[in-house]
Order: C-alpha cells, then structure tokens, then sequence
C-alpha cells in the first residue's frame, strides 16, 4: 500500500467514524435519527430535566467574531472562567461536559472547547 493511500486512510477514518450532531436548534425539530455526540433523541427531554434541576449559574459570555448572536454549535468558548460539568453515563455522551453559556444549556468538547450543541 502506497504512503499516500495510507495518509488518505488515516485522514478519512476519524472522519467517518465522528458522530452526527443535531443541526436544528430545538430538539423537537430534530429529525428522530439525529444523534448528539452519541445521546439517543429520546434522552434528549430527560437530560434537559437533568440540566435544569441542578440550577447551575450561567456563564456571560460575548463572542467578539459574533456580535449580538445566540450561541451556537461550533462556537469556541474562552479558556478561563467557564466551569464544564461531566455528564452522567446514562445520557451516552461522558466525552463531553456541559455548561449554560449566556443562560443556554450547552454540550462542549473539552479538549477544543467548542460548543457541540445548545440544548434549548
């Protein structure tokens, strides 16, 4: 096998094997086979109950790059002051923290800290 056919592998399988994320901004808009970081869509109503119940304090936060707009998947919060949470093994999605961002529920990646998506 050629080193250029072996690069292209290498590139290509992460990419394959990533998770779908949920694009539409209100679950219940979200099509049924949308999965968030691995999070089936009928556990989405019950980690929103989860996240509401522990009335953690939301983190104000303006992005410079987006003027006066919500946040959003892919946005990449700061690196001090925002605290991340783990989620629970029941939810299936351990590999990445939450947070409320601008009294937004988030799901984020912590090793990019990119927001993977708003849970509203």
């Amino acid at each position: 096998m050629s080193k250029a056919l072996i690069f292209v592998a290498l590139i290509a399988a992460p990419a394959a094997a990533a998770p779908t994320l949920a694009q539409a901004q209100d679950w219940e808009d979200a099509p049924a086979t949308v999965v968030v970081g691995g999070m089936p869509p009928a556990e989405f109503p019950a980690f929103q109950r989860y996240i509401v119940e522990r009335r953690i304090p939301s983190y104000a936060w303006f992005d410079p790059y987006a003027s006066d707009e919500p946040v959003v998947a892919g946005d990449m919060l700061p690196d001090e002051g925002v605290t991340y949470y783990a989620v629970p093994p029941q939810y299936h999605v351990t590999r990445y923290r939450y947070t409320i961002i601008n009294d937004e529920p988030v799901l984020v990646d912590p090793m990019t800290r990119r927001v993977v998506a708003v849970i509203d």
